[in-house]
């Protein structure tokens, strides 16, 4: 699956979608939070992406485990993403 966390949809507190950048706070996640190298490296390989990465069917959960660490919204927005796939 390819997901390019810099252009994720996000829906605003007025309903709208906006495009945001999600690279820092899920590549930040993964790194601090990582549990193995496996982990953190996925985290850096996601803070440095530039445009779509493939995501294995593992890196997909692990992003979907720890995504759940973040604000709710960040969750729906990287949630819908991954769906669109």
């Amino acid at each position: 699956m390819k997901v390019d966390f810099s252009k994720i949809q996000m829906k605003t507190i007025t309903g709208d979608m906006e495009t945001v950048d999600l690279r820092t706070a899920v590549g930040n996640i993964l790194y601090m939070q990582g549990m193995n190298i496996k982990e953190c490296s996925l985290g850096l390989d996601v803070f440095h992406s530039d445009g779509p990465m493939e995501l294995s069917d593992e890196q997909t959960a692990i992003v979907r485990a720890y995504v759940k660490r973040l604000p709710y919204v960040f969750q729906e927005a990287v949630e819908r993403a991954l769906a669109e796939q």
